[in-house]
């Protein structure tokens, strides 16, 4: 075996590195590591190297090394990424690179890598490139381990998802040479489209995400051969078009509201401005991965270290951490990079801070659209989660059967139904018979359970829902209420006497249902846009717009904090919704208030304007305590433009 450094490999030009033999070699890292590198690890090693040449001094350690990056697992569409941003980093940190226009001549170098990565790597391998035949999927679709799962299957969500964890076991440790095989191990084929070719289609959602009951237990290799089958898959086009049609609408409608709240914070500005303002936050391991490049004050020492993601001696700690919310900076428009943290690199000095954050942000939500069929995938069950008076009067099995309590006391307590969301349990009431659809009859979000045996008789008004899953009634209660005398209130309301309620029947149904990705980003606009539950203290709005979008995909803090930093204004109290750097009371306010306020030139570019200005002439015109904006520029371009 030959002895090689990393050194050496890089003083080697490229065109003369693809004549190394076809074997193993020791090759010894600046870090004075050896590992054992093949001539195709190296052959990749070089090009990505071409970094170093722009910084010569900078050791090469093995952590910048493609065996590492690939930790065992197979050549993929990520991992020239992966490899040139584990360089990149490396390079970055040791010579102390953190500006942007520092940055710049590596990032340009970086394309320039790629580009010869495709153009002679891509070049050169072409003769080993092949493609999926029939008969690759023949043959996987006899594999012992996978004709198993198939018959395992049941007709269960718990089922379908033990299968497709069976069928990513039997692929990943799957030796042969099957191309089928071998896409998936490389991800050259997504993990739900290769679920639904060799297993279960799974449970499929109608428009409005109602889960059919039967699954399809058959997949696309197999076909989908029963007229039910292809019925029910059909609703998954359906779904495509709907949401082509009408969410990227509303997703791309949302972005632009919140692009014209946010672009104020315009800028990043290279200094600490030395705030001692903290935010406390909880680690979770689910936190701790969306604050990478986050400064916090490590107590022990008094210094500020930035978070990198791994760091598992903070999980279930209070740490106190550097926001936007917190800049002194004396201009409102700018943000320290130390307060924003090391996302702060990013970014150009000409940028507009608050566009980009948005741009980020709704550019996942946008793409979760667009993607709707291609990533569309089996619904899995979920445990539902009663809280407060729910939690009181309830409890769940796992069918998703809410039941009376034992320990709830039925005699003198009525169950109110709003009529609004029952319009058709009249219609019903009249038929002899209750086999009908339960959905169609109406959903609820709340009821109201009142006490009569109180001399003031006492209601209690009770969220059932869970999460954007509302609850019907059960068959049990429609025949309950069948078989009572119904009463109605002053607003038409059903009233229902419970005292003859069977205990051990369930009350109502939350039917499982696929996730709402409008109703996500609608709450995501409303938490920015809109003071519900009066949050209008500034880290109470960025803890609960940060907790709902990690239950979802992966975003770093700093987004979030320059997003709720735009709806802060300096003193609404006194009229002056001017961004509140150095305020006493920062109050966030809803986006109406402030495109009123704050410029005319953000109120123009909106919507509606001559009813704004015709109904608010008085606040539109006014230039105390205005605010500017780079939509001004569209408007007075002499006074903007130098």
């Amino acid at each position: 075996m030959n002895n090689i450094t990393a050194k050496q490999i890089l003083g080697t030009p490229r065109s003369d590195i693809w004549n190394l033999p076809l074997k193993e070699y020791c090759v010894t890292y600046d870090d004075s590591i050896c590992l054992i590198n093949t001539n195709k690890h190296i052959i990749f090693n070089r090009y990505c190297w071409d970094l170093f040449e722009m910084y010569p001094m900078t050791p090469i350690i093995s952590s910048c090394n493609v065996t590492t990056i690939l930790n065992g697992g197979s050549y993929n569409a990520d991992t020239h990424i992966k490899m040139l941003e584990a360089c990149f980093k490396h390079i970055c940190e040791y010579n102390n690179i953190n500006a942007y226009s520092d940055k710049e001549p590596l990032l340009r170098l970086v394309y320039r890598i790629i580009n010869s990565i495709y153009n002679e790597i891509v070049n050169r391998v072409s003769n080993y490139v092949t493609t999926i035949d029939a008969t690759d999927f023949v043959n996987i679709m006899k594999d012992e381990e996978i004709v198993a799962a198939h018959g395992s299957i049941r007709t269960n969500p718990e089922s379908i998802d033990r299968c497709y964890r069976l069928l990513k076991t039997s692929l990943m440790n799957n030796k042969s040479s099957n191309r089928f095989v071998q896409a998936y191990k490389s991800k050259a084929i997504n993990e739900n489209q290769a679920n639904q070719c060799l297993g279960p289609r799974g449970f499929v959602t109608d428009l409005d995400r109602t889960v059919f009951k039967q699954p399809i237990t058959t997949g696309f290799i197999k076909g989908l051969t029963s007229l039910y089958d292809l019925m029910v898959e059909s609703r998954t086009a359906a779904k495509s078009l709907n949401a082509n049609d009408t969410h990227i609408k509303t997703s791309e409608y949302i972005s632009r509201r919140l692009q014209l709240l946010a672009m104020p914070v315009e800028r990043v500005i290279n200094t600490d401005c030395g705030s001692t303002e903290y935010m406390d936050i909880f680690i979770t391991k689910a936190i701790l991965e969306n604050l990478s490049g986050k400064y916090y004050l490590d107590e022990e020492t008094n210094t500020l270290k930035h978070i990198k993601g791994d760091e598992s001696h903070l999980i279930d700690k209070i740490i106190k951490m550097r926001t936007t919310l917190g800049c002194r900076l004396h201009n409102p428009h700018e943000v320290c990079t130390t307060c924003l943290g090391k996302v702060s690199e990013n970014f150009r000095e000409n940028s507009n801070l608050g566009y980009l954050m948005v741009a980020y942000l709704m550019e996942k939500v946008t793409q979760s659209i667009l993607s709707t069929k291609h990533l569309t995938h089996s619904v899995k069950k979920s445990i539902i989660k009663l809280v407060g008076l729910a939690d009181k009067y309830f409890y769940t099995d796992d069918d998703s059967n809410l039941y009376f309590r034992e320990e709830i006391d039925l005699k003198g307590k009525y169950l109110i139904l709003p009529n609004a969301k029952l319009g058709k349990l009249v219609d019903v009431l009249n038929l002899n018979h209750t086999n009908i659809a339960l959905n169609k009859i109406g959903e609820l979000e709340d009821i109201i359970i009142r006490d009569m045996k109180h001399k003031t008789p006492v209601s209690e008004s009770i969220n059932i829902a869970y999460n954007d899953r509302l609850c019907i009634i059960t068959k049990s209660l429609l025949e309950y209420i069948k078989s009572v005398k119904l009463e109605s209130d002053a607003r038409g309301n059903f009233v229902i006497p419970l005292d003859n309620f069977n205990k051990k029947n369930p009350v109502f149904n939350n039917p499982l249902k696929e996730a709402n990705i409008i109703a996500f980003v609608n709450k995501v606009a409303r938490l920015i846009e809109v003071n519900k539950d009066n949050t209008d203290n500034p880290y109470d709005k960025l803890n609960a717009l940060f907790m709902h979008i990690i239950d979802k995909f992966k975003c770093n803090i700093s987004i979030l904090e320059v997003l709720v930093y735009a709806t802060t204004t300096f003193n609404s109290d006194r009229q002056n919704y001017k961004l509140g750097r150095n305020s006493l009371t920062p109050y966030c306010e809803s986006k109406g208030v402030i495109f009123r306020h704050r410029s005319m030139g953000q109120l123009l570019v909106f919507e509606e304007q001559a009813k704004e200005i015709v109904s608010n002439a008085s606040v539109a015109f006014s230039s105390i305590n205005r605010q500017s904006h780079p939509m001004d520029v569209l408007f007075v371009p002499n006074h903007i433009v130098k």
